[in-house]
């Protein structure tokens, strides 16, 4: 065979602006309601969208008819007192306020943001419901560009000129908090939340609402998504295993194994040396092939929180002892032509343009959708699947996963209706995933218009992908389809359509079916095989201001050490470096919020 790869020389690490791309701007990643556009078979341009920010996994509703949330979680009925009289049904968790109210808000809009013909971001379904069905006059003090959002804010919270209810990162959160700006929403939750509210947002353990809770008091409505969503599984190219006579991979080991040899025994059959065993991007975290989940199977957890079970505390693992051997074993995947020579320069995106020339990666549950499908397109026998994360040994090991809270909902103090915005909270728990769920109303309609973006107060569950993939196997299983919602009826249907032959929709088996992403995080649920990110609190002053520093340094030194510009022993070296720039100091402020919990 010949060599058609590029050359390892000229590569570099990053840009040159010397910056991280951020995975925000890649055009490869998910979309959040991609998962649930699928269910409700909404496929048109879905299967190749963008994302507007770090949004994976979202939910796809309740799994079943009759699969329902308790109760409490649908239309609010009039309760009655104990002497027989009737109380104002404004009390009741979706109770409608009579007169109406007035609540006004502020919003970063997306450009992208589409609308049904003759509505806007003020007018739109969820609006009308807000009027029709909780009696709330809603509406926007001021809406600015999304980038340029948070500036925006920070200019409205020094002034003191906030509107009633407002969306804020951890950080605003912490100020408005220390500064006494917005209202304390304690009772607020107890009273109107509803169960299956409180389900969604609790169902981490409890430290979503954790996050959002200050010397015992609840001060915002954590907008959550779905944790497990995030974790890796691993991806491998099956049609090629069969080629070169390669059995599914059981432990770490043969992963390292089966990645040179697809680098090196010509499995897409050209004659030509120009495949690679494992997809790697020069951002090295997250995307469809971040390299968590590699390091995972090291019991190394890169970029979260981790608890150090030998002292008790709170340790940074990407410079903790287990990442070395990973690191060393990247480098002769590297060496021996496993890895693409020019990944240092290569973003997500650019990455996936190799699809059809990598055969093993660590990635997302969605990378059927994007990129995987496209070359699946241009080659039908391409076929891929998914398998958990093992280690050397064929151990099972925990997944990473990302905090399940990157935004959260806050009330004015002074506003006279701060269970409002609780309310809002349980209006879109109970539209989107309520025993009456209308997503493809208040989700994506029939002509593909993402209307959800126009709610307010969102909260996502975090294992409704997981429950809708066990209900669309057994229907698959069983060849019977009457119990599943019109929603994963849908998705049955296209996984049927892949059956009978139409390629372009295979990535809804690959992710949905019985053997499938779907199945792998089911596996990681049921097994405890979830490593959460153990700091979910505000940036402390020392990641303010030393992180985007320390997270510089750390891509660089990594990615020498992966191209074998620098030694695997260099490693400590940047342990050290990383230490005395600020991590040290980062590492006791995080300790001491975690001693305070």
């Amino acid at each position: 065979m010949t060599d058609s790869r590029r050359p390892r020389e000229g590569s570099s690490i990053m840009n040159s602006k010397g910056t991280q791309s951020k995975e925000g701007g890649n055009t490869m990643t998910l979309k959040r309601w991609t998962l649930t556009m699928m269910t409700t078979g909404l496929i048109g341009s879905m299967l190749l969208t963008a994302c507007s920010g770090n949004n994976e996994g979202k939910s796809v509703g309740n799994s079943q008819e009759g699969t329902a949330p308790p109760a409490s979680a649908g239309s609010a009925s009039i309760a009655s007192g104990g002497d027989g009289t009737t109380t104002d049904p404004t009390a009741e968790p979706l109770g409608k306020y009579d007169p109406p109210i007035k609540l006004t808000s502020a919003r970063g809009v997306d450009s992208t943001y589409k609308y049904e013909a003759g509505d806007d971001l003020e007018h739109n379904v969820w609006t009308r419901a807000y009027q029709d069905d909780l009696g709330i006059d809603f509406s926007y003090d001021w809406t600015v560009a999304a980038a340029q959002y948070d500036e925006k804010l920070n200019i409205a919270i020094a002034s003191g000129d906030l509107p009633d209810m407002f969306t804020v990162n951890a950080t605003q959160l912490k100020n408005l908090v220390d500064a006494g700006q917005i209202a304390d929403l304690t009772s607020s939750w107890d009273q109107y939340a509803t169960d299956y509210t409180k389900q969604i947002v609790t169902e981490d353990g409890g430290h979503s609402l954790q996050s959002a809770t200050f010397n015992g008091k609840v001060y915002a409505i954590p907008n959550t998504l779905s944790a497990v969503d995030t974790a890796s599984v691993l991806w491998v190219r099956t049609d090629w295993l069969t080629k070169l006579g390669l059995s599914e991979p059981q432990s770490l080991q043969d992963v390292l194994t089966i990645a040179k040899a697809f680098a090196t025994q010509d499995p897409d059959g050209n004659g030509k040396q120009d495949t690679y065993g494992l997809a790697v991007h020069k951002n090295l975290w997250d995307g469809w092939a971040g390299l968590e989940g590699f390091f995972n199977a090291y019991g190394a957890y890169p970029q979260i929180w981790v608890r150090d079970e030998a002292s008790g505390q709170l340790a940074f693992g990407t410079v903790q002892p287990a990442m070395k051997q990973a690191l060393a074993d990247l480098q002769n995947l590297y060496e021996t032509g496993a890895i693409d020579p020019e990944f240092g320069v290569k973003d997500p995106g650019k990455e996936g343009e190799l699809a059809d020339k990598f055969g093993l990666f660590f990635g997302k549950q969605w990378a059927p959708i994007s990129p995987l499908q496209a070359a699946k397109n241009l080659d039908p026998e391409m076929d891929w699947k998914a398998f958990p994360i093992y280690d050397l040994n064929g151990q099972p090991t925990k997944s990473q996963a990302k905090f399940p809270v990157q935004s959260y909902t806050v009330v004015r103090k002074g506003y006279e209706h701060p269970e409002a915005a609780v309310k809002l909270a349980n209006l879109f728990a109970d539209k989107m995933f309520g025993p009456d769920m209308e997503p493809s109303k208040y989700g994506t309609t029939a002509d593909n218009i993402e209307v959800f973006h126009a709610a307010v107060a969102q909260i996502w569950p975090n294992s409704q992908n997981q429950e809708a993939q066990a209900s669309i196997s057994a229907a698959l299983n069983s060849n019977d389809p009457s119990s599943l919602t019109p929603a994963l009826k849908s998705t049955y249907d296209n996984i049927v359509k892949f059956r009978n032959g139409d390629n372009s929709t295979w990535a809804f088996e690959r992710i949905f079916g019985p053997v499938s992403s779907q199945s792998v995080l089911n596996q990681y649920l049921e097994q405890n095989l979830l490593q959460n990110n153990e700091f979910f609190g505000a940036p402390t002053p020392m990641i303010g201001s030393k992180q985007s520093s320390l997270d510089k340094m750390t891509l660089e030194n990594l990615t020498k050490i992966i191209m074998g510009d620098a030694s695997v022993d260099d490693f400590d070296t940047y342990v050290k470096n990383w230490s005395n720039l600020g991590g040290a100091d980062i590492t006791n402020e995080v300790n001491e919020w975690y001693a305070a919990q």
